[in-house]
Protein backbone atom coordinates (compact mmCIF):
# COMPACT_ATOMS: atom_id res chain seq x y z
CA UNK A 1 0.00 0.00 0.00
CA UNK A 2 1.17 3.45 -0.47
CA UNK A 3 2.87 5.00 2.26
CA UNK A 4 0.93 8.28 1.86
CA UNK A 5 -2.44 5.94 2.01
CA UNK A 6 -3.99 4.54 5.15
CA UNK A 7 -3.78 0.47 5.26
CA UNK A 8 -6.63 -1.96 5.80
CA UNK A 9 -6.08 -1.65 9.60
CA UNK A 10 -6.65 2.15 9.92
CA UNK A 11 -9.80 1.92 7.48
CA UNK A 12 -11.32 -1.19 9.77
CA UNK A 13 -10.19 1.03 13.36
CA UNK A 14 -12.28 3.97 11.54
CA UNK A 15 -15.24 1.96 11.41
CA UNK A 16 -15.15 0.30 14.33
CA UNK A 17 -15.10 3.75 16.24
CA UNK A 18 -17.88 5.32 14.15
CA UNK A 19 -19.98 1.57 14.91
CA UNK A 20 -18.48 0.69 18.73
CA UNK A 21 -17.97 -2.79 17.10
CA UNK A 22 -15.19 -4.32 19.07
CA UNK A 23 -14.56 -7.51 17.16
CA UNK A 24 -14.10 -8.62 13.59
CA UNK A 25 -18.23 -9.82 13.94
CA UNK A 26 -19.24 -6.83 14.79
CA UNK A 27 -17.33 -5.00 12.06
CA UNK A 28 -18.60 -7.56 9.55
CA UNK A 29 -22.23 -7.04 10.42
CA UNK A 30 -21.85 -3.60 10.18
CA UNK A 31 -20.38 -4.53 6.74
CA UNK A 32 -22.81 -7.16 5.73
CA UNK A 33 -19.89 -9.44 4.97
CA UNK A 34 -18.77 -12.45 6.94
CA UNK A 35 -16.09 -12.26 9.81
CA UNK A 36 -13.92 -14.44 8.02
CA UNK A 37 -14.28 -11.70 5.05
CA UNK A 38 -12.83 -9.38 7.68
CA UNK A 39 -10.44 -11.20 9.15
CA UNK A 40 -9.01 -12.19 5.53
CA UNK A 41 -9.04 -8.41 4.10
CA UNK A 42 -6.94 -7.26 7.70
CA UNK A 43 -4.00 -10.09 6.98
CA UNK A 44 -4.14 -9.62 3.34
CA UNK A 45 -4.01 -5.80 4.10
CA UNK A 46 -6.94 -5.28 1.72
CA UNK A 47 -10.11 -3.64 1.94
CA UNK A 48 -13.87 -4.76 0.53
CA UNK A 49 -14.66 -1.54 -1.25
CA UNK A 50 -17.81 -2.59 -2.73
CA UNK A 51 -18.88 -3.52 1.49
CA UNK A 52 -17.61 0.10 3.15
CA UNK A 53 -19.20 1.82 -0.32
CA UNK A 54 -22.58 0.08 0.52
CA UNK A 55 -22.45 0.66 4.50
CA UNK A 56 -21.59 4.72 3.92
CA UNK A 57 -24.88 5.01 1.37
CA UNK A 58 -26.86 2.68 4.03
CA UNK A 59 -25.97 4.57 7.16
CA UNK A 60 -24.73 7.89 5.63
CA UNK A 61 -21.22 8.15 6.70
CA UNK A 62 -18.66 9.88 4.71
CA UNK A 63 -16.93 7.55 2.19
CA UNK A 64 -13.91 10.72 2.52
CA UNK A 65 -13.69 10.23 6.11
CA UNK A 66 -14.22 6.08 6.08
CA UNK A 67 -11.89 5.17 3.29
CA UNK A 68 -9.51 8.49 3.48
CA UNK A 69 -9.39 9.69 7.33
CA UNK A 70 -10.71 13.02 6.30
CA UNK A 71 -13.82 15.64 6.52
CA UNK A 72 -16.01 14.67 9.04
CA UNK A 73 -17.90 11.24 9.78
CA UNK A 74 -21.68 11.82 9.21
CA UNK A 75 -21.84 13.33 6.18
CA UNK A 76 -23.79 11.80 3.34
CA UNK A 77 -21.08 10.51 0.77
CA UNK A 78 -18.92 13.51 1.28
CA UNK A 79 -17.46 14.68 -2.20
CA UNK A 80 -17.37 10.95 -3.34
CA UNK A 81 -20.16 9.69 -5.63
CA UNK A 82 -20.97 6.47 -4.59
CA UNK A 83 -22.03 5.48 -8.71
CA UNK A 84 -18.68 6.57 -10.46
CA UNK A 85 -16.78 5.17 -7.04
CA UNK A 86 -18.40 1.85 -7.84
CA UNK A 87 -17.78 2.29 -11.33
CA UNK A 88 -13.87 2.27 -11.32
CA UNK A 89 -13.74 -0.37 -8.54
CA UNK A 90 -15.34 -2.22 -11.28
CA UNK A 91 -12.89 -1.53 -14.26
CA UNK A 92 -9.88 -2.00 -11.40
CA UNK A 93 -11.18 -5.42 -10.97
CA UNK A 94 -11.26 -6.08 -14.74
CA UNK A 95 -8.45 -4.63 -15.62
CA UNK A 96 -6.34 -6.43 -12.66
CA UNK A 97 -7.12 -9.80 -14.18
CA UNK A 98 -4.58 -9.19 -16.62
CA UNK A 99 -2.46 -7.02 -14.77
CA UNK A 100 -0.96 -7.90 -11.24
CA UNK A 101 0.27 -4.44 -10.51
CA UNK A 102 -3.70 -3.14 -10.22
CA UNK A 103 -4.02 -5.63 -7.20
CA UNK A 104 -1.99 -3.20 -5.40
CA UNK A 105 -3.85 -0.40 -6.93
CA UNK A 106 -6.98 -1.97 -6.28
CA UNK A 107 -6.32 -2.08 -2.76
CA UNK A 108 -5.04 1.37 -2.10
CA UNK A 109 -7.38 3.71 -0.77
CA UNK A 110 -4.80 6.37 -1.78
CA UNK A 111 -4.72 5.30 -5.33
CA UNK A 112 -8.49 4.29 -5.69
CA UNK A 113 -8.57 8.18 -4.86
CA UNK A 114 -6.17 9.68 -7.09
CA UNK A 115 -7.84 7.11 -9.76
CA UNK A 116 -11.20 9.02 -8.50
CA UNK A 117 -9.78 12.67 -8.76
CA UNK A 118 -8.10 12.07 -12.66
CA UNK A 119 -11.56 10.96 -13.78
CA UNK A 120 -13.47 13.78 -12.16
CA UNK A 121 -10.82 16.58 -13.53
CA UNK A 122 -10.62 14.89 -16.95
CA UNK A 123 -14.60 14.92 -17.01
CA UNK A 124 -16.28 16.72 -14.38
CA UNK A 125 -19.76 15.90 -16.06
CA UNK A 126 -18.95 12.40 -16.27
CA UNK A 127 -23.15 11.19 -15.67
CA UNK A 128 -23.05 12.35 -19.04
CA UNK A 129 -21.08 9.97 -20.52
CA UNK A 130 -22.10 6.78 -21.71
CA UNK A 131 -21.04 3.46 -19.23
CA UNK A 132 -18.76 2.64 -22.46
CA UNK A 133 -17.34 6.37 -22.49
CA UNK A 134 -16.93 6.55 -19.15
CA UNK A 135 -15.00 2.78 -19.06
CA UNK A 136 -12.82 4.38 -21.71
CA UNK A 137 -11.80 7.29 -19.19
CA UNK A 138 -11.50 5.09 -16.59
CA UNK A 139 -8.91 2.90 -18.33
CA UNK A 140 -7.07 5.86 -20.11
CA UNK A 141 -6.06 6.39 -16.51
CA UNK A 142 -5.53 3.30 -15.90
CA UNK A 143 -2.78 3.35 -18.68
CA UNK A 144 -1.29 6.28 -17.41
CA UNK A 145 -0.54 4.80 -13.61
CA UNK A 146 0.16 1.60 -15.51
CA UNK A 147 2.70 3.57 -17.75
CA UNK A 148 4.23 5.38 -14.44
CA UNK A 149 4.53 2.26 -12.53
CA UNK A 150 7.09 1.28 -15.17
CA UNK A 151 9.02 3.93 -16.20
CA UNK A 152 10.05 3.71 -12.31
CA UNK A 153 10.47 0.27 -12.47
Amino acid sequence: MSSNGDNAFELFRRLADITGAKTDAALADQLGVSRQTVANAKSRNTVPFRSFLQFAESSGYSLDYLLLGRGVPKARLGEIDAQLLGQILSTLREVSKNEPVMEEIDSSPFAVSLLYNSVIRRSPNWEALYLNDLNKLINDEVDKILQARKLKE
